[in-house]
C-alpha cells in the first residue's frame, strides 16, 4: 500500500507543475504543467487550453497530477475548456489529483466555457483522486466604485474583489480523498460563490493550532457535493445578519465534531449525504427536499445567534429546530453513538413518503404529523446479534434461536424437546429497551439485530397516517435466529390518524427461529382518535424450523386514554402499591401473534409490580400470555375489567397467581370467554357468574371462582385435572388477601348448572385425587360429551338430562393394565381378561380374573 500523495500550492493564484504519479511496476504519469498567463486587455477563448497530467504506464502505475494555470487579464470571454485534470492510475495504482486554475479577471467576466478539474480514475473507486480547484475572481465596478475589506487576522484594508467564484467538479466520480483549499498560512476565506459537483468533497487547509473561518454567500451544485468542515473551523453559508433569510444550497456538509456550521434562519437541505457532528447555529426551520439525506448523531449540538451572541446552546446530543418538514423523498437519520440523542421540534411534520431513521431516542414535539406512506423507522437498530438482555442463543446443533422481548423468542430442534429462544424483559407500561440480537450459528453466522428504541413527547396532538416501524431484523446467514421487536413509547395529549406501529420480531433463517415482538407504550392524556393497527408479532422461524418451535411470541401493547380533566378524574388506590394516583379513563392491554401458534409466552411483566388492573385485555390470534411472577413475590393478582379476544389465544394463570375476569362484585354478570384459560395448581381464575367457553382448550388445575352457570359449546373443551377445584366469590376486601388459596378441598367443582351443548366437551382427570362433581342442574345435548378419564367421580345434581346426541362415558377410566381386584393374569404370550360382575375371559394359558 503507498502514501497517499499530499495536496499543495496556491487556490488563488496556482503557478506550480503537477506532480508525476508512483511507478508501481511500470512508470508512474508526468504532472501537468504549469502556464502564467498575463493579457493586458482581453483573451477570448473558445478552443482547448490543457494542463493534464498523462496516464501511468505499464503495471500498476499512478496517473500524475494536473497542472497549474494562473490567468491574469481585463476581460474575457468564450466558450472553449480549461484542462486541469488528473491522469489516470494503471491496475492498483491510484489516479493522479486534478490541479489548478486560477482566472483574476480585472474588468468584465463573460466566458462561458467549461473548467475540467477531475481527479484521474483507476480500476477500482478506492483508487480514484480527488478533483482540482478552479477559482475566478471578476471586478464588475471600476476602482473609485469597489469596496473597501478589513481582515482582522492580518490586520490588513484592501480594496474588495466584487465577485469570487470557486469551483470543484469530480464528474461523479466519488474519491476516498478530499479537494482541499489551501492559501499559505491564510485562516480567513469568503467566497461570493462556490459551485460544488460530481461527488466532490471540499476540505480546508488548517494551519496547526489555529481557528479556520470561511463565509459562503452562494452555493451552486447537483447536490452530490460535500463541504467538509473540520476541528475548529466554522462556515457561514448563505448567512446575512440580522435577516431572517433562507438558504436553498444544492450541496451536502460534513460538519465534523469540535467544527460549526451557521446557516439561516429557514435552511432546505438538498444534498444527498450530509452529516452533522459538530454545532449547528442559526437554524429556526429545517426542510429535508427530495432526495436529499441528512444525519445527526449524539455529539451534535444546536445554538441561535443574537446580534452575535449565542443563546440557547445545547448539550451534545440534544438537537433542536422550532419546525421540521421531511418531504417526500426526503431522508433524516438521527444516530446515537455515545450518548442519548434527545430531538426538539414544535413542530415536527414528516411528508408522504419521507422518512425519518433512528436506533435510539427522545422525540419532543409540542405537534407531529406523519403522513400516509411517511415512516419513523427504528428496524434491526437496537442490540446486535446474540446481544442484549433477551439475546438469542446457538443451540447444540449449531443453529440460532430467536431473541425475546416482549415474549419469548422461537426455539431450535424437535417439538417434544426443543431449545428455547431468549427469554422476555423490559416494561409494559413504559417500554423503553432496545430488542435483543437473534443467536448465532455453527457457521458463525450472525443473527438479527433487535429493534430500535424510540420515546416520542407530544405536546399538544399527533396525527399518525404513516408507520412506525421498530422491528427486530430477520436473521442474516443460514440458520440465524431473528432480532426481537424494540419499542415504542408516545406520550400525547391527543392522538388521531390510521396509520401503524409495529414492533415485530425478525424471521429466522433456515433452521433459526423467530424473534419475538417488542413492546409498546401509548399514554393519552385526552383524547385518543386513533383508528389505526398496533403490531407486536414474533417472527416466522426459519423454512427448516418447525413452527410451533421457531416462531416467536407475541410482544404487548398497552394504551391508556383520559378524556376527562383531572378534576374529574377518579382517584384510584393501588393496594398493593400502597398509593393513590388518578386512574385513566381507559386502559388497555393487547397482545396478538396473528397465525403463529406457539407454546412459549408474551410476557407482561412491569419491575416490582405484583397487581396488575387494565380495563381491557384483549387477546388475538394464538397468543400465549404470561404474567411475570417476580421470585421474592408470594402473590401476583391481574385484574381485567373487560376481556376480548376470537377464542384462539390462551391466558396462563400460574401458581400464587389470580385473575379477575369482568368481575362486579354483588351482581350477576356474563362472560362468554373470549379465549383459553389454563389454571396451574396453586392458581386461580375469579370469572362471572355465567361463563361461556367457546374456545379450543381451558385447562383447570387450580381454582375457579365465582361461576354459577357454566356453558360448554361449538368445539369448546374443558380439561379438569390436577388439584381443581371451585370456590365462591369472596367479599373484595378479601380479593387481595395474602393468602388466597387456602382452605380447599381438591376436585370439588361446585355449581349451580352445567350444560355442555353442540360438540361441547368436558375432560375430568383427576387421578389419584376423587373428582367430586357438586352440581345443581346438568345438561348434554347435541353431540355433547362429558368424559371421566379418573378411577372415582361422584356427581350430585338435582336434574340430569342426556340427549340421544350427547354421551356421558367414563370408558378407560378404571384401573390400568393388570391392577385391580379382579385383573387379568399373564401366562406366556397371552393375558386373561379382567373380572369384575363376573370372571374374566381365560386366555390361552392363563385364567381370568376373579368376580368381586
Amino acid at each position: 500500500i503507498s502514501i497517499v500523495a499530499q495536496p499543495y500550492n496556491s487556490v488563488y493564484s496556482p503557478f506550480d507543475l503537477g506532480s508525476g504519479g508512483g511507478n508501481g511496476q511500470g512508470t508512474g504519469g508526468s504532472g501537468g504543467g504549469a502556464l502564467w498567463w498575463q493579457v493586458s486587455h482581453e483573451i477570448t477563448l473558445n478552443g482547448l487550453l490543457s494542463l493534464k497530467g498523462s496516464e501511468g504506464e505499464g503495471t500498476n502505475a499512478g496517473g500524475g497530477s494536473g497542472g497549474s494555470l494562473l490567468l491574469e487579464t481585463t476581460n474575457m470571454t468564450g466558450h472553449g475548456v480549461i484542462e486541469v485534470q488528473g491522469g489516470d492510475g494503471i491496475g492498483l495504482g491510484g489516479g493522479g489529483a486534478g490541479g489548478r486554475i486560477g482566472v483574476h479577471c480585472r474588468w468584465r467576466y463573460r466566458y462561458g466555457g467549461r473548467f475540467v478539474d477531475r481527479g484521474g480514475l483507476s480500476s477500482s473507486e478506492n483508487l480514484y483522486a480527488a478533483a482540482g480547484t478552479a477559482y475566478v475572481e471578476e471586478n464588475l465596478r471600476q476602482l473609485q466604485y469597489r469596496e473597501k475589506k478589513y481582515m482582522k487576522s492580518t490586520n490588513h484594508t484592501f480594496l474588495e474583489v466584487d465577485h469570487k467564484y470557486i469551483h470543484v467538479d469530480n464528474e461523479g466520480y466519488k474519491a476516498p480523498v478530499a479537494t482541499m483549499i489551501m492559501e499559505d498560512l491564510t485562516t480567513e476565506y469568503e467566497f461570493d460563490e462556490m459551485e460544488l459537483t460530481g461527488a466532490a468533497r471540499l476540505i480546508l487547509y488548517h494551519p496547526e493550532g489555529e481557528q479556520v473561518n470561511v463565509v459562503v454567500h452562494r452555493f451552486i451544485g447537483d447536490r452530490t457535493g460535500q463541504l467538509h468542515i473540520r476541528n475548529d473551523q466554522t462556515v457561514y453559508v448563505e448567512v446575512v445578519e440580522s435577516v431572517n433569510n433562507k438558504t436553498e444550497a444544492p450541496c451536502s456538509f460534513i460538519i465534523d465534531y469540535g467544527a460549526e456550521i451557521v446557516l439561516p434562519f429557514e435552511v432546505h437541505f438538498h444534498g444527498t449525504d450530509t452529516l452533522l457532528e459538530g454545532l449547528l447555529t442559526g437554524v429556526h426551520h429545517v426542510y429535508v427536499e427530495k432526495g436529499a439525506y441528512l444525519e445527526l448523531t449524539s455529539t451534535a449540538q444546536t445554538a441561535l445567534l443574537s446580534n452575535g451572541t449565542y443563546s440557547e446552546i445545547t448539550e451534545e446530543g440534544n438537537i433542536t429546530f422550532p419546525q421540521t418538514v421531511v418531504k417526500r423523498g426526503g431522508r433524516i437519520r438521527f444516530t446515537r453513538t455515545a450518548s442519548e440523542v434527545v430531538f426538539n421540534s414544535a413542530f415536527l411534520e414528516i411528508k408522504y413518503e419521507g422518512t425519518v431513521h433512528m436506533n435510539e431516542a427522545l422525540i419532543e414535539s409540542g405537534h407531529a404529523d406523519l403522513e400516509s406512506e411517511g415512516t419513523l423507522e427504528l428496524n434491526a437498530a437496537g442490540h446486535h446479534s446474540g446481544e442484549g438482555p433477551g439475546a438469542g442463543s446457538m443451540g447444540t446443533g449449531g443453529d440460532g434461536t430467536g431473541a425475546g422481548h416482549g415474549g419469548q423468542g422461537g426455539g431450535v430442534g424437535l417439538a417434544g424437546s426443543p431449545e428455547t429462544g431468549g427469554q422476555p424483559y423490559g416494561s409494559v407500561f413504559t417500554p423503553l429497551d432496545l430488542g435483543s440480537g437473534g443467536g448465532s450459528s455453527g457457521s458463525a453466522g450472525k443473527g438479527g439485530a433487535g429493534g430500535g428504541a424510540l420515546h416520542w413527547k407530544i405536546g399538544k396532538l399527533i396525527h399518525l397516517n404513516g408507520l412506525i416501524s421498530v422491528q427486530g431484523g430477520n436473521g442474516q446467514d443460514t440458520d440465524t435466529g431473528g432480532g426481537s421487536g424494540g419499542s415504542v413509547l408516545i406520550e400525547a395529549t391527543n392522538m388521531t390518524g390510521h396509520g401503524e406501529v409495529n414492533v415485530n420480531g425478525g424471521d429466522g433463517n433456515q433452521k433459526g427461529g423467530g424473534g419475538a415482538g417488542g413492546r409498546i407504550g401509548i399514554h393519552i392524556r385526552h383524547q385518543n382518535n386513533y383508528g389505526g393497527k398496533f403490531t407486536a408479532q414474533g417472527g416466522s422461524g426459519g423454512d427448516a424450523n418447525l413452527d410451533d418451535v421457531g416462531d416467536g411470541a407475541a410482544g404487548t401493547v398497552y394504551k391508556y386514554e383520559s378524556r376527562r380533566g383531572p378534576q374529574y378524574r377518579e382517584l384510584k388506590y393501588n393496594p398493593k402499591l400502597n398509593v393513590t394516583e388518578f386512574k385513566p379513563d381507559h386502559s388497555k392491554l393487547k397482545i396478538d401473534n396473528g397465525e403463529k401458534d406457539v407454546d412459549h409466552p408474551a410476557m407482561v411483566m412491569e419491575a416490582d409490580t405484583t397487581f396488575y388492573e387494565f380495563d381491557e385485555v384483549q387477546v388475538e390470534g394464538y397468543s400465549y400470555v404470561h404474567f411475570y411472577h417476580p421470585q421474592e413475590a408470594r402473590n401476583v393478582t391481574v385484574v381485567a375489567h373487560e376481556l376480548t379476544g376470537n377464542k384462539k389465544g390462551l391466558i396462563r394463570v400460574q401458581s400464587r397467581q389470580r385473575l379477575f375476569v369482568h368481575i362486579v362484585e354483588s351482581t350477576h354478570t356474563y362472560l362468554d370467554a373470549p379465549c383459553s384459560f389454563h389454571v396451574d395448581q396453586g392458581g386461580e381464575v375469579v370469572l362471572p357468574t355465567t361463563v361461556i367457553l367457546l374456545s379450543e382448550m381451558t385447562v383447570l388445575e387450580g381454582r375457579m371462582t365465582g361461576v354459577e352457570e357454566l356453558y360448554i359449546e361449538r368445539n369448546g373443551e374443558l380439561r379438569i385435572t390436577g388439584t381443581a377445584h371451585t370456590a365462591s366469590l369472596p367479599e373484595e376486601a378479601q380479593w387481595y388477601s395474602d393468602h388466597p388459596f387456602e382452605p380447599y378441598t381438591p376436585g370439588l367443582i361446585t355449581t349451580g348448572s352445567l350444560t355442555v351443548n353442540n360438540l361441547g366437551k368436558v375432560t375430568v382427570e383427576l387421578t389419584p385425587v376423587q373428582a367430586m362433581l357438586d352440581i345443581g342442574v346438568v345438561e348434554i345435548k347435541d353431540g355433547g360429551v362429558v368424559q371421566f378419564d379418573t378411577h372415582h367421580a361422584t356427581i350430585n345434581t338435582t336434574s340430569l338430562r342426556i340427549e340421544a346426541s350427547a354421551e356421558m362415558t367414563s370408558s378407560g377410566g378404571g384401573y390400568d393394565g393388570g391392577q385391580g381386584p379382579g385383573a387379568g393374569s399373564t401366562q406366556g404370550d397371552s393375558g386373561s381378561g379382567g373380572g369384575y360382575a363376573s370372571p374374566g375371559g381365560n386366555g390361552d394359558s392363563s385364567s381370568g380374573g376373579g368376580a368381586y
